[in-house]
């Protein structure tokens, strides 16, 4: 196993948690990320990328763990916003609510797309 690489810019932050947990800190920021915490998930797996490349990690392993953390991540965040349903939250001094299902227009999806779309 090779010496880690000097990470340019941003990413040297993300240095000491690859060195310090390697595949476990790829998968897991990337994991969180997907969940809906707001942490550098892609960028960890970008950092990951770059170390696979200096020959400090397994870039198939890198893949591997990649894929399986987002996916896991993306059906843990769906599951709970499934279990937990239409819901209210506030941002910005702002109370936003979630619109009940069946309460949207009959043609209430066809003004979005043509606006989309122009």
């Amino acid at each position: 196993m090779s010496p880690p690489p000097e990470l340019p810019g941003v990413l040297a932050s993300l240095g000491p948690a690859l060195d310090s947990y390697g595949y476990l800190a790829a998968g897991g920021l990337l994991f969180l990320e997907d969940f809906g915490v707001p942490v550098p998930g892609e960028t960890i797996l970008i950092a990951a990328a770059v170390y696979a490349g200096a020959g400090s990690l397994n870039i198939a392993l890198v893949i591997g763990i990649g894929v399986v953390a987002a996916v896991a991540g993306d059906n843990v965040g769906f599951a709970i916003g499934f279990s937990a349903g239409a819901g209210c939250w506030s941002g910005s001094g702002t109370t936003y609510c979630s619109p009940l299902p069946g309460s949207t227009p009959r043609n209430g999806s066809s003004p979005a797309t043509a606006g989309r779309s122009s």
